[in-house]
């Protein structure tokens, strides 16, 4: 792998989490429209949710180069993984419909397992991982590149 790839959260991400929660929000703008009455307590609490959501989602991020794995989250920070250090890659949750890994752990040399939320992500960065030619040889995901 000579190149580096970086994902960030999918758009698609954006338009579920941010779109759905923004539903008020936009109910709230029929009313204001409608009415003329601006009531800032009930616009700061619809606003809060949506804008929530796209602050954790524009976290994410990962990264993908010849030595190693970065990954970052809102909460947890950011972790660099050289792959001499992972031992095996786990898979953790599987999506029921796509058989898509929502999330893989990354088992380390001194046993600690590194989980790796891929819900955000576009497929591509999924796909990026298990074609990783030095996890390759890892048998545990073999049926997930089947499919």
């Amino acid at each position: 792998m000579n190149t580096s790839r970086t994902f960030r959260a999918a758009p698609s991400s954006y338009a579920i989490l941010c779109g759905l929660c923004g539903i008020p929000a936009i109910l709230w703008l029929v009313y204001f429209i409608k009415s003329g009455k601006f009531e800032i307590d009930f616009f700061l609490a619809v606003i809060a949710i949506p804008l929530s959501f796209a602050i954790w989602l524009s976290a994410f991020r990962l990264r993908i180069d010849a030595t190693g794995i970065s990954y970052r989250s809102l909460f947890k920070g950011e972790r660099r993984l050289a792959y001499s250090q992972i031992t095996a890659v786990r898979k953790r949750v599987v999506a029921p419909v796509s058989r898509r890994p929502l999330g893989l752990g990354l088992e380390l040399v001194g046993g600690h397992i590194v989980l790796l939320n891929l819900k955000p992500f576009p497929w591509a960065a999924t796909e990026a991982i298990l074609a990783i030619p030095a996890l390759g040889s890892n048998t545990s995901l073999e049926r997930t590149r089947e499919r």
